[in-house]
């Protein structure tokens, strides 16, 4: 049983026919991944899913069970630098933990030290035009 989430999306990308994660990111199937996920409306596309800022955004797999599936979209969030390194460390501290829960916790400790988070008044401000929340 694989229970590393690095080690689970290694075994995605042997069997879908890549030699490294770097290669898959280089693919057609990724660069066509991003190009919809950057070209989608809404706030949720258009500013980091943890704290809102919409700068230096990325785009993150919440779930590498979805390598070489045709529809990846429901698994991928926008985050920006700071936060997508957050995720990361916190779940390699914890290897066990899957990224859509770290996500969540790193959300939830921002929102513990009072930082700001995306929330629904956040996405409902941005979907009226508003665009300076953290920046």
């Amino acid at each position: 049983m694989i229970n590393d989430i690095y080690e689970l999306r290694q075994q995605k990308l042997e069997e879908n026919g890549y030699a490294s994660y770097k290669d898959y990111l280089l693919s057609e199937e990724w660069q066509t991944i991003k190009r919809s996920v950057r070209n989608r409306k809404g706030a949720r596309w258009n500013l980091c899913n943890i704290c809102a800022s919409s700068k230096n955004l990325e785009i993150h797999h919440s779930s590498y069970k979805v390598i070489g599936t045709i529809n990846p979209h429901d698994t991928v969030k926008l985050l920006c630098r700071s936060c997508h390194q957050k995720v990361h460390d916190l779940s390699k501290l914890n290897k066990k933990l899957d990224l859509y829960k770290a996500c969540s916790r790193v959300k939830r400790q921002m929102e513990k030290e009072g930082k700001m988070t995306l929330s629904i008044e956040i996405v409902n401000r941005y979907n009226n035009g508003e665009r300076n929340f953290t920046d």
